[in-house]
């Protein structure tokens, strides 16, 4: 897995690190490569954009990837569907769910000494539910009330 150099041939970040260099090698202006965990369409429309991430432990405050951050809040507006954080929290049957406002500056975020920066999201924001409860919301996010029915 590790090549000795503390890269991870099979981790996720690997092929998005190659993919990345292989693009940019080439050298043909400006370019920009997004990372979306979930895109969920229902027929042909986009219903919301999701940043999944899996804990272990439980935090008062969770970090995701800025990057990560600022993408799912420019292609929320490009399609105009309301985005969210989920995160797992692993052998707990709990999901913390946070609605990202995709118009939002000023999210408080943290740089850390390798210029890594983090966004932050506390745990008291999110709605907290266990796999019952995680399953009715996302039906009720992809779903208007409409479809729902039967419509």
């Amino acid at each position: 897995m590790d090549g000795g150099n503390g890269d991870c041939s099979i981790c996720d970040y690997s092929y998005r690190n190659r993919v990345r260099d292989l693009i940019l090698d080439a050298g043909k202006g400006r370019t920009s490569i997004y990372d979306l965990d979930l895109i969920v369409e229902v027929g042909s429309t986009i219903k919301t954009l999701i940043e999944y991430k899996r804990r272990k432990e439980t935090y008062n405050y969770y970090f995701i990837p800025f990057f990560e951050y600022v993408a799912l809040k420019k292609f929320a507006r490009k399609f105009r569907v309301d985005p969210y954080i989920i995160i797992e929290l692993v052998n707990r049957d709990t999901f913390l769910i946070w609605k990202v406002d995709r118009f939002e500056f000023g999210r408080e975020y943290r740089v850390y000494s390798n210029g890594r920066k983090m966004a932050i999201f506390k745990a008291s924001d999110a709605l907290a539910l266990d796999a019952q409860g995680f399953q009715e919301r996302l039906l009720s996010i992809v779903y208007d009330q409409g479809e729902r029915a039967g419509a």
